[in-house]
């Protein structure tokens, strides 16, 4: 059943109820309005009454019963303390407008939307109205209401869809937070020296090497020399006068041991260096 209502000053007291039965009536009050039977239209659910009040006073309840339940079901149902009048929509702005039967129906609510302090109708700005309106009584009554369009221009269609970006491909990502990628088999390579003088100092290059995670430079022979940085992929080498130097390059990426670059340095007034050899 839904709720009856009936506006202030009105005589009237509207109720509406759905079943399936056809024989509901509104109990009546002495002296304030008649037992009434709701009406109903063939082939529906849908009952109605109107109920000339007496003295003009609204009830708060009023009491349904199904005489064709056996036994007989009763329903006492709280009367609604508010009317709506108005539930709009112009494109921009909601107006609501609704009036309480008392004093003691307000403030009003719009479930969801916002307050009716009084009966002067509110407009709210909305982009995407209701289809129907809950408006809500101090009391805790409630009054569903349709909301009607009355302007308001189309909504703006949609973008036209943005292509996906091409793909980049496969992306081989072989540094230690990715073990499981495949490893490309390393290569060591020392740049070529350019000859040099007596008490120079010598920079090695192995930046050229691919596949490397380390650097490991050691002299294999002959006089020893200072050598500076070692583990970096430019050291440095302090020469002397007619002393030779062997070093050699070696990379370890993950678990597997690259081939050694082996480059000659002679250190004399006059100096050549032979090219490098890559040993396997």
């Amino acid at each position: 059943m839904t709720t009856p209502s009936s506006a202030p000053g009105n005589k009237y007291l509207d109720v509406f109820a759905t079943s399936r039965g056809t024989s509901l009536q509104v109990d009546g009050v002495p002296g304030s309005y008649a037992t009434t039977p709701l009406e109903n239209d063939p082939g529906t659910e849908r009952q109605y009454a109107r109920i000339e009040l007496l003295n003009g006073a609204v009830p708060q309840t009023v009491t349904l019963r199904n005489l064709g339940d056996k036994p007989v079901s009763t329903a006492v149902i709280k009367v609604s303390d508010l009317t709506v009048d108005k539930a709009i929509y112009d494109g921009k702005d909601l107006t609501v407008g609704a009036t309480g039967t008392s004093a003691g129906s307000y403030p009003l609510t719009v479930v969801g939307v916002g307050p009716l302090p009084d009966s002067t109708a509110v407009s709210f700005p909305v982009s995407a109205p209701p289809a129907f309106v809950i408006v809500k009584s101090a009391t805790g009554t409630s009054v569903t209401f349709p909301v009607s369009i009355v302007n308001g221009a189309a909504s703006d269609p949609a973008l036209p869809p943005v292509p996906p970006a091409p793909s980049p491909g496969p992306i081989n990502d072989n540094t230690p937070d990715n073990p499981d990628a495949p490893v490309g088999t390393p290569v060591a390579t020392v740049a070529a020296v350019s000859p040099v003088v007596r008490g120079a100092t010598v920079t090695l290059d192995g930046s050229a090497s691919t596949g490397a995670v380390s650097y490991a430079w050691t002299q294999l022979s002959g006089m020893p020399v200072t050598l500076n940085g070692a583990a970096t992929a430019k050291p440095t080498v302090g020469s002397r006068p007619r002393r030779v130097a062997r070093s050699h390059a070696r990379y370890i990426p993950q678990t597997i041991m690259s081939p050694w670059a082996k480059l000659t340095i002679r250190i004399t007034p006059k100096i050549s260096v032979s090219p490098t050899a890559i040993r396997l």
